[in-house]
């Protein structure tokens, strides 16, 4: 056995443990967006669209959303102690997952793929 290595049990502890300090949304909006990439995204400008409508989403309603609760905490207060709401994984509903979803009510605010590439998500 290398020392150097660290065993399962290490590496489970050190994953659990930043686990545990990040955004409860983001955890689930990453699993979220994973899945629907496998399952719902038939091309690349499709996946591009999606992540696309969920980093803008992060970004609404500044300085109430997780987003900025983690800049502040890291940038400007420097107390590493974001509070996050909701405040657990169990917290987070569904249905505010799916917002991050949502095509934007202005068109003009979505995903624009160049013409020269074909101008169509689905079609990339």
């Amino acid at each position: 056995k290398n020392d150097d290595i660290p065993s399962n049990d290490d590496f489970a502890s050190t994953t659990l443990e930043s686990i545990t300090k990040m955004s409860p949304t983001s955890l689930k909006l990453t699993l979220e967006g994973l899945k629907r990439g496998l399952h719902n995204c038939s091309t690349v400008g499709e996946c591009l669209q999606m992540e696309y409508r969920m980093g803008q989403s992060c970004m609404k309603n500044p300085p109430h959303n997780d987003f900025y609760r983690g800049i502040r905490s890291v940038l400007i207060d420097r107390d590493h102690n974001p509070q996050w709401s909701p405040s657990t994984v169990q917290d987070v509903t569904q249905d505010h997952i799916n917002t991050y979803f949502q095509a934007f009510d202005d068109p003009n605010h979505e995903w624009k793929i160049p013409s020269a590439l074909g101008g169509n998500p689905s079609k990339l």
